[in-house]
């Protein structure tokens, strides 16, 4: 229960806007999963990117979602080659694993629907259902001839992070 609060006071639930480059750099080498959609206020697509991940957002809570305004992270969006808006960059523990730059991969109209781009974002494993904020547990069969049943916990606890400096 104290890490469903944490991820609470973390804004895990809802779509925020971050705008300091450094607290960007540092939750999305620290959360298990974030997903960031580097924007343009003068973009009507970037709008329309934020109606669709607003209504993601309260959906997957084991997920970090936010919004960063690309004049405000000058330093990211060079080293991570950002030219075209919007775009929206997966990251799993730290390493980006995925990228959705405009609308092409969505149906390449302005009128895709959520489920397009959540479809996409499962895929990656940016999103889980359910679960999602829980570590996961694998049913693990015994190799003796008696028929007992272990659990293991399992995920990556990797190290690598795009943002080596």
């Amino acid at each position: 229960m104290e890490r469903v609060t944490q991820m609470k006071q973390e804004s895990h639930g809802k779509y925020t806007e971050v705008t300091d480059e450094k607290e960007v750099i540092r939750i999305t080498a620290n959360e298990p999963r974030c997903i960031v959609h580097f924007y343009h206020s003068n973009f009507r697509r970037c709008e329309i990117m934020d109606k669709h991940l607003s209504a993601l957002a309260p959906k997957y809570f084991g997920t970090r979602f936010m919004r960063v305004f690309v004049e405000s992270v000058p330093f990211l969006v060079e080293k991570l080659g950002i030219k075209v808006l919007p775009c929206v960059i997966s990251f799993v523990n730290g390493v980006t694993k995925d990228r959705i730059v405009g609308f092409e991969e969505l149906g390449n109209s302005d009128a895709f629907i959520t489920s397009t781009l959540e479809l996409r974002l499962e895929q990656t494993g940016v999103i889980k259902k359910e679960t999602q904020f829980m570590p996961t547990v694998q049913h693990v069969h015994s190799t003796t001839s008696r028929s007992s049943n272990r659990f293991r916990k399992t995920g990556d606890d990797g190290d690598d992070s795009d943002f080596d400096l």
